[in-house]
């Protein structure tokens, strides 16, 4: 599970255009560092891989 959600994770960036630098999952939360301009929200942008890795993660594992 730790691989699909580190796969999902550089997956939903790329397509939103931002670099990640740094990605450390664990066994019960994850550590991501993105390169993100100012211009971007922060908050925003997590907040949609959070919630698209958490429902892909739920289909494919049927948590």
């Amino acid at each position: 599970m730790g691989k699909y959600v580190h796969k999902n994770i550089h997956s939903q960036t790329e397509r939103a255009g931002r670099e990640v630098a740094e990605l450390n999952v664990q066994p019960d939360h994850v550590h991501l560092l993105v390169k993100v301009p100012p211009k971007i929200s922060i908050s925003s942008l997590i907040g949609k891989v959070k919630a698209k890795t958490a429902v892909q993660v739920s289909k494919s594992f049927r948590i």
